[in-house]
């Protein structure tokens, strides 16, 4: 179900989840099974429009849109929701293939399981699951022994060519201490990103752990080198080979680069550490906004802003205002002139997450006991919109790991990861085992409407589900 307006209707439907709103004769009208990978078609098609300056901010760095469709990357496999069909198929042209390994050519997966300080052999095609598209073609990041090299792709995935060297001689893109997913945005003509080189643990335990950290950008028409636009010193031993503590985020006419974090493993000393860089485009200002050494991790942001755990949760909105999540319920705005203000706040919340920007509105997750709610908050602090799901009882687990995906002009994509299958109503797909490779943990995408303004119930489809 869908609710629309101020704060009087963000009530949460209980009886409604996501495994429910994959049942076409409950919600989704004619809906066809197309074959054994389980994507999804429907009979009436979208009015689909796209535009790459307002989708920018909408979308994970797993996703992107596209001139005709949607792409996506889960379970290492690279997938295209074709907007005119209403089919989402893997980018690969082989009828014969299973699309559940490396041997598939959409294959596009970085698994993380090797060691960024000792690249000997290492081989990843898709550094981060990153994955962008602009002016009909895709990009993204390999990373061999050699470097980090810019791949450029045709729509249909095919046709790589190498556009630009992004890090060689032993540096690295991101911070080698934490997962590279965040650590990289495109926007307009440029890739702007962060690199480090990792130095020996001697001297890290010498410095504290401290290193150099180089806030970059690179021409993605390969016809520029590397620009270093800034850099600044910060410890790398925050959520060790972990979660992300590293994150670039695109504005309107400034790019922000943002690490943070208040868990350190190698060093005691100072353990809360934020940095906020902005890059300006229009002048080639790079200035630091916010520099945080201390041990209180609280209103890191100013005064009554509460405590910043990651700085994964950040978006950006077309103002160059950033969005933090706080003490883990409450989502804060800095404006670009460094005033704070508080826009949605749900003490009964375990976890926000997923923040994403599109039309004036921030979408998010918030995680409940036993159930979660989708929602967005307009510019008047008001929820907007609403999507629930809930569980069966039986458990009183966290509705943790769900992802938004993206959000175009009429559906908004969510990810369902692997911790969320059991106990939920209406359960009809099957559990993973044990077997499962690290890399794989999303077993299905759904595909939202948002079209439903006279409250009337919400339409949706499933897109993607993990088959063995």
């Amino acid at each position: 179900m869908i609710e629309r307006g101020g704060m009087g209707m963000n009530k949460r439907l209980k009886n409604l989840t996501m495994i429910a709103l994959s049942i076409s004769t409950i919600l989704c009208g004619c809906t066809t099974a197309k074959d054994a990978d389980n994507h999804v078609t429907q009979e009436q098609t979208i009015n689909y429009t796209y535009n790459h300056d307002l989708y920018e901010k909408s979308v994970s760095n797993s996703a992107a849109f596209t001139d005709n469709g949607f792409i996506f990357l889960t379970n290492g496999i690279l997938y295209f929701y074709d907007m005119t069909d209403n089919e989402a198929v893997p980018m690969c042209p082989d009828m014969t293939c299973s699309h559940k390994d490396s041997k598939c050519k959409a294959f596009a997966a970085d698994k993380m399981d090797y060691d960024p300080y000792d690249l000997n052999g290492v081989s990843v095609n898709c550094l981060g699951n990153m994955v962008w598209y602009k002016d009909n073609h895709i990009y993204m990041i390999k990373r061999d022994e050699s470097g980090d090299y810019l791949m450029e792709y045709d729509e249909k995935f095919n046709n790589e060519s190498k556009v630009a060297c992004l890090a060689s001689d032993g540096k690295i893109v991101g911070i080698a201490s934490a997962n590279t997913s965040t650590v990289a945005a495109m926007h307009e003509n440029y890739l702007y990103y962060y690199s480090v080189q990792p130095t020996n643990a001697q001297n890290l335990v010498e410095d504290d752990y401290n290193t150099k950290v180089s806030c970059n950008r690179i021409a993605i028409n390969g016809n520029s080198k590397v620009e270093e636009l800034g850099s600044f010193i910060f410890p790398i031993d925050y959520e060790l080979f972990n979660m992300a503590c590293c994150k670039v985020c695109v504005g309107d006419k400034c790019v922000y680069y943002i690490a943070g974090g208040d868990t350190r493993y190698g060093s005691k000393n100072t353990p809360v550490q934020y940095r906020i860089y902005r890059y300006d485009i229009y002048n080639g200002k790079f200035e630091e906004k916010l520099n945080i050494n201390t041990d209180n991790a609280t209103d890191i942001l100013g005064s009554q802003t509460g405590i910043i755990s990651k700085v994964t949760s950040i978006t950006a909105d077309d103002n160059d205002s950033l969005y933090f999540v706080t003490d883990n319920k409450r989502i804060i705005k800095v404006s670009v002139d460094g005033k704070t203000e508080e826009i949605y706040n749900n003490p009964e919340a375990l976890e926000i997450s997923s923040l994403r920007y599109i039309n004036g509105d921030i979408y998010f997750y918030e995680a409940l006991h036993n159930e979660g709610n989708i929602k967005a908050v307009n510019a008047d602090k008001q929820v907007v919109w609403t999507c629930s799901f809930a569980g069966d009882g039986s458990s009183d687990g966290t509705f943790s790991g769900i992802e938004i995906k993206g959000i175009d002009n009429n559906n908004i994509y969510v990810g369902m990861q692997r911790n969320n299958a059991k106990g939920w109503k209406n359960n009809n797909i099957e559990f993973f085992d044990n077997k499962v490779e690290p890399y794989v943990n999303t077993y299905s995408v759904y595909a939202i409407d948002l079209s439903d303004k006279d409250m009337q119930g919400s339409t949706a489809k499933k897109i993607y589900q993990w088959s063995k």
